[in-house]
């Protein structure tokens, strides 16, 4: 039903027989429902549609969408609240068996999301190789220093100089998805997870630098602490998807990842302001040491929502 809504699969990327705007971005889908779990209001469950292939993806989260579905539960009523005013929705993400809790504003749009336990989401802990920086040894790329971090997705984090993808200089798309795939296939063997999934997806990090957004708006290396860039199947993400941004707070507060070692020196708090292609995004995030490693207590995020349409989806026939 996901598949045929969206008007996959399109072997020009385009969707034009669905809902799907040839994205990945635009190719997802939510359920939600009331939750019969203690303490929680509803379950979110996420499903990402590939755009050319008839294929559903359950094992991802989405950052951006759980604020969608908590302003939705709060409109059709799974959640009681004041009629106006900022509205508490607790939910159990039931992709990655976590509980978010969402603030949301009704009359504003605006969401303040909570990750609480963000991390080991695939049960590999919130350093799937077990270190906090990995020596990959890559056909082509030579031995790479990467940080694999799982904190609401499992995320690789590699310098941009690594896979010859500057920020100001014009990229070789082809070349440097290639590289990225590989790198992630090397990564995902040294995390325990599926070589054949898409996890951990990679995310590009480089220090704090001027550059020019995806707007045209200029962003000043005093604004932020680190620059990211995440790959989204054949193209780089237009922004930073928020699973990434908390992903890369989460890393930031763990002393020697490679988040660390290069985002702004001197940085002190729980916040960090990240860099990405449509300009800044801020997020707080706690992280302690334990007897059995570094642990993700938490990671709040701010965003807005709003309902675009209500309606019905004729299915394709057949």
């Amino acid at each position: 039903m996901l598949i045929g809504a969206m008007g996959s699969p399109d072997p020009y990327g385009m969707q034009l027989n669905g809902m799907g705007r040839g994205t990945t971005s635009t190719s997802k889908c939510v359920i939600v429902s009331p939750s019969e779990r203690g303490g929680v209001d509803v379950d979110y469950l996420f499903a990402q549609v590939a755009v050319d292939r008839p294929h559903v993806d359950w094992t991802r989260s989405c950052g951006n969408l759980a604020a969608a579905a908590a302003l939705y539960a709060m409109e059709e009523g799974l959640v009681q609240g004041p009629g106006r005013g900022q509205v508490r929705v607790a939910m159990w993400q039931v992709n990655r068996g976590q509980q978010i809790q969402a603030a949301v504003d009704g009359s504003t749009g605006q969401v303040w999301l909570e990750f609480q336990s963000p991390g080991g989401s695939h049960g590999r802990g919130l350093l799937p190789t077990g270190e906090v920086m990995t020596r990959l040894t890559v056909p082509g790329l030579g031995g790479v220093e990467v940080s694999v971090v799982d904190a609401a997705n499992a995320f690789l984090f590699v310098r941009g100089a690594d896979l010859g993808a500057t920020l100001v200089s014009p990229v070789d798309l082809v070349g440097l998805l290639a590289r990225a795939a590989v790198l992630r296939r090397a990564a995902a063997i040294a995390s325990g997870l599926p070589v054949d999934g898409s996890s951990p997806r990679v995310l590009i990090v480089d220090p704090p630098q001027d550059y020019v957004d995806n707007g045209g708006h200029q962003v000043r290396c005093a604004d932020i602490d680190i620059v990211a860039r995440a790959t989204a199947g054949r193209r780089l993400h237009h922004a930073l998807p928020v699973t990434a941004a908390i992903a890369t707070a989460v890393a930031r507060a763990i002393p020697g990842s490679l988040v660390a070692r290069i985002a702004a020196e001197g940085k002190t708090g729980t916040e960090v302001r990240v860099g990405h292609p449509s300009g800044i995004a801020t997020v707080r995030s706690e992280v302690v040491a334990t007897d059995d490693g570094w642990t993700a207590v938490r990671a709040e995020f701010g965003l807005t929502a709003r309902r675009l349409m209500t309606g019905v989806v004729s299915l394709p026939r057949g």
